[in-house]
């Protein structure tokens, strides 16, 4: 009896951390061919664009997306003047550049988006997946998920049967 449910318990393991594995690679694939495609991700640090993308998530930006293409009530990205990527909706278009507000601001930021600080559309974004992707870009993060990734395929390898 002791070894039956030893070899089902080794199975069951061995199918779960065969589906872990899979999912890891299919995520690295995914992110492989977003960022071939000009598809960047950027964590959302604060909460202007709140309802709409919420602090924590996940940006996908679309940099092949051409300035000119930018339209009122899109939602773009930008460089702002000390140089971190803002994701704020167009609320006018013209000649002298684009102005934005985050949604939940009541001010707009002015004419803050020209061609030259211009990153590219937002597409979508992911709820809480930029805590994640920060808290893995820190070195204890990538020490761990180095680790686990390690970890789950020694023990694929070590519970196949031969």
């Amino acid at each position: 009896m002791r070894r039956k449910i030893k070899k089902t318990i080794k199975h069951i393991t061995g199918s779960v951390l065969n589906v872990l594995l899979a999912l890891l690679v299919i995520l690295v694939a995914a992110v492989f061919l977003l960022r071939l495609a000009g598809i960047r991700p950027y964590i959302v640090m604060s909460g202007s664009m709140e309802p709409a993308i919420m602090t924590g998530s996940l940006c996908f930006v679309n940099m092949n997306a051409e300035y000119a293409d930018v339209r009122e009530g899109d939602v773009i990205a930008f460089r702002s003047a000390m140089g971190t990527v803002v994701t704020h909706r167009a609320v006018a278009v013209t000649e002298h550049g684009v102005e934005t507000r985050g949604d939940s601001n009541r001010v707009s930021d002015g004419i803050t988006t020209t061609e030259e600080n211009y990153v590219g559309e937002t597409m979508a974004s992911l709820p809480y997946a930029g805590y994640v992707l920060w808290v893995a870009s820190t070195k204890a993060g990538k020490c761990v998920t180095a680790l686990g990734a390690l970890g789950m395929f020694l023990a694929v390898v070590l519970t196949r049967e031969p």
